[in-house]
């Protein structure tokens, strides 16, 4: 068996970043808000048993507990918690 835990943490610094526009699904540049200053928590799991391997990942963690004022653009939030399961069993090996 082969087994693999990690964390992951980024942290967004606040900036102007530049802001998004879906209708034309362009960036334009702005000076009005500064947004940022969020930080991002992952856990994950990967383990190997044989010809079968499994892996396991809680994708910001942190939104479970913090206040929802983390975005990706202004107006345009960043991803909330999400677990992201995956198994894959080879037969013929």
């Amino acid at each position: 068996m082969y087994l693999q835990t990690g964390v992951i943490f980024n942290y967004f610094s606040s900036y102007n970043m530049d802001g998004y526009d879906p209708l034309l699904s362009e960036f334009y540049t702005q000076n009005d808000q500064e947004l940022g200053g969020f930080s991002r928590l992952d856990f994950f799991v990967n383990a190997k048993i044989r010809q079968t391997r499994i892996f396991l990942k809680a994708e910001h963690f942190n939104a479970l507990f913090t206040d929802p004022n983390y975005y990706s653009a202004p107006n345009q939030p960043f991803r909330d918690f999400k677990i992201r399961f995956g198994l894959v069993w080879n037969f013929f090996l």
